[in-house]
């Protein structure tokens, strides 16, 4: 999944529709990676990506946050259908 141009849609609320485009072309173009061309080109510090690329993140409901300096907390590490009680 770290590979796939597809997760751009997870930055594309807080860095736009615009920026999220240019990053995917030239993952495309040039086979690396969405995180690290966003990193390079300073739209988010690494822990936001880290954050937002996380698998949990981008699989789970919540409300977006308006400003990348807004980012929720890390979302907790417990599976709310687990019996861990």
């Amino acid at each position: 999944m770290d590979e796939s141009i597809g997760i751009v849609t997870g930055l594309t609320p807080l860095i736009g529709y615009g920026q999220a485009t240019a990053v995917a072309q030239e993952a495309l173009l040039t086979g690396r990676r969405v995180h690290d061309i966003a990193l390079e080109r300073g739209l988010l510090t690494q822990a936001q990506l880290e954050q937002l690329l996380d698998p949990d993140t981008l699989t789970r409901p919540r409300v977006l946050p308006v400003a990348p300096d807004e980012l929720p907390p890390p979302p907790d590490q417990t599976h709310p259908m687990s019996d861990d009680r």
